[in-house]
């Protein structure tokens, strides 16, 4: 998925995978997995699956950007 289809969905979106969330960011994925690792980036577990929240995305980018 390349970032001009994630910017077309993300208005009905709100959960999000790290591969998803690195290409919105410009960071690399396995940034974005450590950071998840880490508690970081606070994720969604949905029985195997790993979800990222828009709204915790936001918070973690806004805290980055004020640290």
């Amino acid at each position: 998925m390349d970032v001009t289809q994630i910017q077309t969905t993300t208005t009905k979106r709100v959960l999000y995978t790290a591969a998803e969330v690195a290409a919105m960011t410009g960071l690399s994925r396995g940034f974005i997995y450590g950071a998840m690792q880490r508690g970081e980036l606070p994720t969604i577990r949905l029985g195997r699956a790993v979800r990222v929240h828009v709204d915790a995305l936001t918070r973690w980018i806004e805290v980055g950007a004020n640290a």
